[in-house]
């Protein structure tokens, strides 16, 4: 068979095109980022992301798929926290927001820094917290939840 009849295998294919990408790799001990975390914490939880990224490539392909990973791993306080900054922001803004890695990591890091106050706010909510007089206990217990 000639050279040019002849077929050659494929050496040069791109990551989009490799067997490899279509596999998923599931990461399942990424911890839940904590109000306790300090920077060490945070530093090893982001690691642990960076993991989860790899290990899926075609699930989080984008920055934006990479903080919805993200945000299914922090606490409630800290995924209403994001929602809320997300909120908070112009069409235009929230877009940019919502689909930057690097102002996401930016934004765990001042999570950080302000963790200790929200930590004393929170328990001085908690400790000043009393049940209505006609509330159902379901429903106070449901605000009490609400506030850890």
């Amino acid at each position: 068979m000639s050279a040019l009849g002849e077929s050659m295998p494929d050496t040069h294919r791109g990551q989009s095109e490799s067997p490899d990408w279509h596999k998923e790799i599931k990461f399942e001990n990424v911890p839940t980022f904590e109000l306790e975390y300090n920077l060490q914490k945070r530093h090893e939880w982001l690691l642990d992301l960076q993991q989860m990224f790899a290990g899926a490539p075609k699930k989080y392909y984008s920055d934006e798929r990479k903080i919805i990973g993200a945000v299914c791993h922090m606490c409630q306080t800290y995924r209403q926290r994001w929602y809320r900054t997300c909120t908070e922001k112009r069409e235009v803004e929230r877009r940019n927001v919502t689909n930057d890695w690097l102002f996401f990591q930016e934004w765990t890091l001042s999570l950080i820094k302000n963790a200790s106050s929200l930590i004393m706010a929170i328990a001085k909510e908690k400790e000043n917290i009393h049940q209505r007089k006609d509330e159902d206990p379901r429903e106070f217990h449901a605000r009490l939840d609400t506030l850890e």
